[in-house]
């Protein structure tokens, strides 16, 4: 109930609605009566979510590979989008439904939900349809290790398809290139679109 009445006591604030000396006195009294308890319970509250969340996210991040750059900010940008997109906290949210809606404010909403989704793709790989195409065609793949000579941590992974005869092993190939670059090239794209959204609306995004 009082985080209602200091949502609602702020929205007055921000419509600039006209009130009276004595009105916006009162105004003001009550926003600081609600919102300085109200706020260090919100602040501690998202502390203790934010521990939990992004320790529990980044147990096992590491430093060795852009998943894990790409990762932080997929978690990022989707906490950014499930914030934002239902919110009317901002200008560039809060005029959707409103008569004189202009498109051109609604762009960072629209960006963010493209960068979003970009994310989304790279963070569960939905670039990979070629390579379950080629399991449908030729089964999965076979993986072994072989030792490496003077090594004794280390062994060689080997990963190959066995096949019945030489065509095979040819058609797969062929296959296996065109979908390879096809999802490079999808995957090179996608991420020219993130970066450019980035550099373009990142400072848009802020309430």
């Amino acid at each position: 109930m009082v985080k209602s009445i200091r949502s609602y006591l702020y929205k007055i604030r921000h419509k600039h609605v006209i009130l009276s000396d004595k009105a916006n006195v009162l105004l003001e009294y009550l926003l600081d009566f609600f919102i300085k308890p109200m706020n260090k319970y919100l602040n501690f509250k998202r502390n203790i979510k934010n521990f939990f969340y992004w320790g529990w996210s980044l147990k096992e991040d590491r430093d060795f590979d852009h998943y894990f750059f790409e990762h932080i900010l997929y978690l990022k940008v989707k906490r950014m989008y499930e914030y934002f997109k239902d919110s009317d906290i901002a200008v560039w949210t809060s005029s959707r439904d409103s008569e004189d809606y202009d498109p051109e404010e609604g762009k960072p909403l629209k960006a963010l939900r493209i960068v979003y989704k970009i994310l989304d793709r790279i963070e569960n790989n939905s670039y990979g349809r070629g390579e379950k195409n080629l399991i449908k065609l030729f089964g999965e793949y076979k993986m072994y290790s072989l030792p490496i000579e003077g090594d004794l941590q280390y062994k060689r992974l080997i990963v190959k398809r066995e096949f019945e005869n030489d065509q095979n092993e040819e058609e797969v190939e062929k296959l296996s290139k065109y979908y390879r670059d096809r999802e490079m090239s999808v995957k090179a794209r996608d991420r020219r679109i993130l970066f450019k959204l980035l550099e373009t609306y990142v400072e848009y995004w802020w309430d």
